[in-house]
């Protein structure tokens, strides 16, 4: 309890709890649109930028964030072209090849680099929290204005194109969207972890929930419980946060999972 009254301590659980709570939600989005694994191409994505950033003396958020949307809307467009699976195991590989490369011409912040591997949400600074409040805000914002548009086209294209839904756009928007959740997530939980924030709490929220809007608010309130009972637990036995938080949503979806098998 007395860490709690560190700032350092209550800037990353504040910091922790918009991400996972913003990328349970989109996570729902990225698996009924077969994304799932999008969320782990675009980190190791977001990882060749955060080494780029600092080979080239940039503030690595912002050029991660550059990258990353440049490089998820090229590959929405080229998904119609090249099979989808295929492209993001190209970005997978192509952003890890990139951070390694750049590592190797110079080793002088590697270790601020490895850092993002792993995360941590004790190392938010205040400025990476007006960040992650500003993006999340934005996010909140843009699902709520095309909440419509998202749930026609997550279910059913022809349909929504009926009802005058421009769908490439609205792809677009969704792949911008899932950029910006990984950037933030990776700061919070690292480049390994990423994926696992963004799509377990959603196909937690998708087995449990009796609505589409119910696995919006579900996916967001498992992630958010699990990140502080994973903080708290972290504090407690001096473990890391992101693994323990991870591993609690993990847990979790098994035991849904084990429930619904035995029902």
């Amino acid at each position: 309890m007395e860490l709690l009254g560190y700032e350092f301590v209550q800037r990353g659980i504040l910091a922790g709890l918009v991400v996972s709570v913003v990328s349970g939600v989109v996570g729902v989005f990225l698996v009924l649109r077969r994304l799932s694994f999008l969320g782990a191409s675009l980190s190791h994505i977001a990882f060749g930028g955060v080494a780029l950033g600092f080979l080239t003396g940039t503030d690595p958020f912002l050029f991660t964030l550059l990258i990353s949307l440049l490089l998820s809307n090229l590959t929405r467009w080229a998904m119609g072209r090249v099979p989808g699976d295929a492209l993001l195991a190209l970005l997978f590989s192509a952003g890890a090849s990139v951070a390694v490369l750049v590592l190797g011409v110079s080793e002088e912040f590697g270790e601020e680099v490895f850092g993002y591997l792993f995360g941590s949400v004790f190392l938010v600074s205040e400025g990476d929290l007006f960040l992650i409040l500003l993006a999340s805000s934005f996010l909140i914002g843009f699902l709520l204005l095309s909440y419509k548009s998202l749930l026609l086209t997550s279910f059913n294209e022809e349909v929504a194109k009926v009802k005058g839904v421009n769908v490439k756009l609205t792809e677009h928007m969704l792949v911008s969207a899932a950029s910006v959740v990984v950037v933030l997530s990776v700061k919070v939980v690292g480049v390994v972890l990423t994926s696992s924030l963004i799509v377990v709490p959603a196909l937690t929220s998708l087995m449990l929930a009796r609505s589409f809007l119910g696995s919006l608010l579900l996916a967001g309130t498992l992630s958010g419980v699990c990140l502080l009972f994973g903080v708290f637990l972290s504090l407690l036995l001096d473990l890391p946060p992101s693994g323990t938080t991870v591993g609690l949503s993990t847990l979790l979806f098994f035991a849904v999972l084990l429930k619904k098998s035995l029902r």
